[in-house]
């Protein structure tokens, strides 16, 4: 590498470096969204014109895998990199910048960053609302980045709308579902993990879910988000679930309970029992109360004989 070489790779670098503090983290997914387009464009001998074809879409699919903003800029910086002129990495800013004056403003996204409960709701609201078929449930570890993704995937730039459907989505979050789906259900002893099988066995979008948690915590937040999602677009079919849910849950804890009871009690045998019971028809008095009787007489004779 010549001297020349290297000072122009220090030049991109610092150009990457303070182009990239004009954005906030939200605003990765649209520049390496540009930073792609960009280069597709450039190196296309059909001389791309249409953004509906404007890259492999494998690109995309490959940044969804990223959990963390940090991990991402790193991606975005490296495809900048590709771009190897400074002139093309400032077009690059500039045209996300004027896609920025038509997207959705970033407080509308911080007001939810910090309620990852709220993001999934919101994330499952926008996906499903006004589309055709069937809802789809929809989870990830990170669904504040999903949602950002969201934005430049799909190419939501009808800022008024987008904002509309995030604030319909946080009032009726607020206002509806986080009442219905208390949390302090899930923090019964043993609820999380009976619950989850539950619902795998007994209701297959459940059981068809694509992700496996693998902590108490991951898992109490799959069913407290599987029964947002169902309560907005499933309403019948959520009522049915819960209803069941907390039946089966209160008839497991009554069961257990008897087992409980029967293992602590002495076992009696079974001729003794049949004693007990004819006893306790002619002299009309309970099974407990003629035991508690002969347990505390048996008792004082101990005593009486011990002094």
């Amino acid at each position: 590498m010549t001297i020349s070489d290297t000072r122009n790779e220090m030049a991109v670098d610092k150009a990457i470096t303070n182009g990239l503090k004009q954005f906030s983290e939200e605003d990765l997914f649209l520049i390496y969204d540009e930073a792609v387009f960009f280069h597709a464009r450039r190196w296309s001998t059909n001389k791309i014109r249409n953004r509906n074809v404007k890259h492999d879409p494998r690109d995309i699919l490959k940044i969804e895998r990223y959990q963390e903003f940090k991990e991402l800029r790193n991606e975005v910086v490296e495809k900048l990199k590709d771009l190897r002129i400074i002139c093309r990495i400032e077009r690059v800013f500039i045209n996300v910048k004027r896609r920025k004056e038509f997207s959705i403003p970033l407080n509308h996204l911080h007001a939810i960053k910090n309620d990852k409960r709220l993001c999934s709701f919101t994330f499952n609201y926008i996906k499903n609302m006004n589309k055709n078929g069937d809802p789809k449930f929809y989870i990830n570890n990170n669904p504040y980045m999903q949602i950002n993704h969201l934005i430049m995937s799909e190419n939501i730039i009808i800022s008024h709308r987008f904002s509309t459907r995030i604030k319909d989505s946080q009032k009726n979050f607020i206002t509806k579902i986080k009442k219905l789906n208390n949390e302090k259900n899930l923090n019964e002893k043993n609820f999380n993990e009976w619950a989850y099988t539950y619902l795998i066995n007994n209701n297959s979008e459940f059981g068809d879910i694509d992700y496996y948690p693998v902590n108490k915590k991951e898992r109490s937040d799959l069913i407290i988000y599987f029964l947002d999602y169902l309560s907005c677009f499933k309403e019948k079919d959520y009522g049915n679930l819960t209803n069941n849910l907390y039946r089966a849950w209160t008839q497991k804890k009554f069961r257990d309970s008897n087992k409980t009871n029967k293992n602590s009690s002495p076992q009696i045998p079974k001729n003794v029992q049949k004693k007990l019971k004819e006893i306790s028809k002619k002299i009309n008095r309970t099974e407990e109360e003629i035991l508690s009787e002969l347990i505390s007489d048996k008792y004082r004779e101990l005593m009486i004989n011990r002094s």
